[in-house]
């Protein structure tokens, strides 16, 4: 399902419009615009998400995360984010407001954010939608240690 629009309401309800002619109502509440982890690569890498609330109706619980597959920022349930991962709630103090830090995540997957793993991924996504910054604290740190790596088997090269 493709989002083609969204509408937030003053009663903290988010329309969303996909396409196929399918809509579906979300309540915003105390936990929307939170940001998700959960574990990716056996631990090594986090995975987050935008919670972004729970369906009208239903009360099932929506994830707003950038992923490989599709390949573009998109909306999904709880149970699909999470992939059979616990899911916590990362402590992070966010710039923006709840409400920005949604409307952020939903733009996102309104433009169809295209997923690229050093430089457009899930933590990307949540970063900028909470503090106006992008990037991704896993590529910084896995960056680092393969630049590490590579800088001292160019300096036991060069000393053999």
């Amino acid at each position: 399902m493709l989002l083609q629009n969204y509408e937030i309401d003053a009663n903290d309800l988010v329309h969303l419009y996909f396409s196929k002619n399918r809509y579906i109502r979300i309540c915003l509440d105390e936990f929307s615009g939170k940001i998700l982890t959960r574990n990716k690569v056996n631990g090594t890498i986090q995975h987050t998400g935008i919670l972004l609330g729970r369906h009208y109706q239903t009360g099932q619980r929506f994830v707003i995360h950038n992923h490989p597959l599709p390949g573009f920022a998109h909306i999904t349930t709880v149970e699909d984010y999470a992939q059979g991962q616990q899911i916590r709630v990362k402590k992070v103090n966010c710039l923006n407001p709840q409400m920005d830090v949604i409307k952020i995540g939903l733009n996102a997957v309104l433009t169809r954010k295209k997923y690229r793993l050093l430089a457009d991924n899930c933590q990307t996504l949540v970063n900028s939608a909470c503090n106006n910054r992008n990037y991704s604290e896993d590529v910084i740190k896995w960056g680092g240690i393969a630049l590490t790596c590579f800088l001292f088997a160019r300096k036991f090269r060069k000393a053999s």
